[in-house]
């Protein structure tokens, strides 16, 4: 009886031991209810807005960039809404010029480039996201999309001998900020697809001083306004943790008739993020 109680009490401690070694080098016990864990099916070899275009480099970027305008995710067929922008773009010139107006109050995530300093969005930020989108060295897959379409764009590498350095000095024709939260954007000709181009990733807005601190290399420099921030990427592990001073938004109140019979608006009005990491 008594080696049965000594062989119990030696195989309980061990399974304590090697729940709790498990516990502590899994990480375990950083888990709780406002925490949520994911796997990537693949390498994320860049995390650029300008190269990034893979499911899996759009889940983590799509977490931490914002650009212009988002689809009404609880609606079918999509609708585009406002996400940086005040509204949609105002169309004059037979659909020629596009006047957008950006939010005011929205801050980048904090960086060293800063200089510890809140940096708000501006107007500049978004030229500077196309001036990087035009660069030959890049090979963004967005590149396509403007070129010969936006006045300009398609001779801006040249402009520039595909020189990032010399993006201050010299604008961009079809791209200006006109004052600190205006953009207008010059077309060719009209395009009706133009908007939902403004929705993609490419043309979230990138800050020149983090260009400047990266030497324009953003494969591991993620910086956005959106509800996470991006703490790091090692051995394939990537952290991010909800933005404190993300603006006030909502989770949606309406829906199509899926949303409300699946009951996907059981959330509405709720702020976002959700979740902390």
């Amino acid at each position: 009886m008594r080696k049965t109680t000594i062989v119990l009490a030696a195989l309980t401690a061990g399974l304590l031991f090697f729940t709790y070694w498990g516990w502590k080098n899994n990480n375990f016990g950083s888990i709780n209810e406002t925490s949520i864990r994911l796997s990537l099916d693949d390498k994320v070899e860049s995390l650029d807005p300008a190269k990034a275009y893979s499911d899996d480099s759009l889940l983590v970027s799509a977490q931490v960039l914002e650009p212009l305008y988002q689809y009404h995710y609880l609606k079918r067929p999509y609708e585009i809404q406002p996400l940086l922008a005040e509204a949609l773009p105002q169309v004059t010139e037979k659909g020629k010029l596009l006047t957008i107006k950006i939010k005011k109050n929205i801050f980048f995530h904090p960086h060293e480039s800063f200089k510890g300093k809140p940096r708000e969005l501006t107007a500049e930020d978004f030229v500077t996201a196309f001036k990087r989108l035009s660069l030959d060295s890049l090979k963004s897959p967005g590149r396509s999309l403007f070129a010969g379409l936006v006045v300009g764009f398609e001779d801006y590498n040249e402009k520039v001998g595909g020189d990032w350095k010399k993006f201050p000095t010299t604008s961009i024709e079809g791209i200006s900020a006109k004052d600190k939260y205006t953009i207008q954007i010059t077309l060719n000709q009209s395009e009706p697809n133009i908007i939902y181009y403004l929705a993609l990733n490419f043309v979230s807005p990138v800050p020149w001083e983090l260009v400047e601190a990266t030497q324009n290399n953003l494969d591991r420099a993620l910086i956005g306004t959106g509800p996470y921030v991006f703490k790091g990427l090692k051995d394939q592990f990537i952290e991010m943790e909800k933005y404190q001073n993300y603006r006030e938004d909502f989770y949606p109140t309406s829906g199509d008739r899926y949303a409300n019979v699946q009951k996907l608006l059981d959330s509405s009005k709720e702020k976002i993020p959700f979740i902390d990491k």
